[in-house]
């Protein structure tokens, strides 16, 4: 083992590997569709890359995040009140991003440079502010049932069938009403993770925590079950491709792409646990594994560096150039994610 791979595996002794595995690699998928979002020249999304890149940045990416976050918080012991307070820092959290990753674009708006509305960008429905109210459900839920697997299971089922009849494009006059509607379910253009459906992702991942105990997998069971998952999707997938690469139709996807989301993570996170333990001692797996360790920091990191460069290189980069943006985010974001981790280790050993 070489010292990046000794160092990386001396800071995640005691961690869930699979878990930190799949958190890195939704980083990466995140990473490579933002900049292919923001980035990317207008033909680069009609190639067969830019496809690739678009559903990278679907299945793998979104949901596995939200799923792992909602498996962590079963095993929470954390208090009502203690995840009702982390879920509006989550929130609030996410509104301080929107504006650090925006704030080129809000200071051309503000300076009469560009007229457009910035509390659409203020107050984008990003997935730090989905997070935060699916910890106050899902803290909430805890509080009532204690738990209980059946009572998950109809709260699951319900929102699925709610979310099919939920009336996406509400005209709403009232400026408050309309942005805490796009928080919620409507597809308003900045609403990009609203609840609706985005808080089934988290809710299985809880879900799956109270069930695991009662499965037992072996190590070639759960290959078969990976590769027998994985075909049936590749199969499938031609029928729900053009919804996953659509982005507003991904955005507020309905119960088939539900369902098939649910099929790809029963099928891909087998896949990495499997990857993790195998590879452990492989210096980018183990990189990647800290990068899911840092998550939190990885992602803010990320989306300050991309946000701000889309508003002055939009839509401007030739596809030969996209590989050497996203080789040097990787490596800015390891450095001040590295830093940041110093910076915040500093600060408690001070307290203490």
């Amino acid at each position: 083992m070489n010292l990046l791979s000794h160092l990386f595996a001396t800071e995640l002794k005691g961690r869930n590997l699979t878990a930190d595995f799949l958190k890195g690699m939704a980083v990466l998928f995140m990473i490579q569709v933002h900049i292919t979002e923001l980035l990317a020249q207008p033909d680069f999304f009609g190639s067969w890359a830019g496809k690739v890149s678009l559903f990278l940045g679907g299945p793998p990416a979104a949901p596995v995040f939200m799923a792992v976050m909602g498996y962590f918080l079963a095993g929470s012991k954390k208090s009502l009140s203690r995840g009702l307070l982390r879920g509006v820092n989550l929130i609030l959290g996410g509104i301080l991003l929107n504006i650090f990753l925006n704030a080129s674009l809000l200071y051309n708006i503000y300076s009469g440079e560009l007229f457009l509305n910035p509390w659409h960008y203020i107050l984008g429905a990003d997935i730090l502010p989905l997070a935060g109210l699916s910890v106050m459900i899902i803290a909430l839920f805890r509080k009532l049932f204690n738990d209980n697997l059946w009572a998950g299971g109809l709260f699951l089922t319900l929102m699925i069938l709610v979310n099919q009849f939920l009336p996406r494009g509400v005209q709403q006059e009232n400026e408050y009403i309309r942005y805490t509607l796009a928080f919620l379910f409507t597809n308003e253009y900045w609403s990009y993770f609203p609840l609706f459906p985005w808080l089934v992702y988290p809710f299985a991942g809880y879900l799956f925590r109270l069930l695991e105990p009662r499965l037992h997998f072996s190590a070639d069971m759960l290959k078969v079950l990976s590769v027998s998952l994985i075909a049936l999707l590749f199969g499938a997938g031609r029928f729900f491709y053009e919804d996953i690469v659509n982005l507003p139709r991904w955005y507020h996807h309905d119960l088939w792409l539900i369902l098939f989301n649910f099929l790809f993570l029963a099928g891909y996170m087998p896949l990495f646990r499997l990857t993790a333990e195998y590879f452990k001692k492989n210096t980018v797996i183990l990189w990647t594994i800290w990068l899911g360790k840092n998550v939190t920091a990885a992602y803010v990191i990320q989306w300050i560096i991309l946000g701000n460069a889309g508003t002055h290189l939009y839509k401007t980069v030739s596809w030969e150039w996209l590989g050497v943006w996203f080789v040097t985010v990787c490596v800015v974001v390891t450095l001040l994610t590295v830093l940041f981790g110093k910076v915040k280790g500093l600060y408690k050993s001070r307290e203490v």
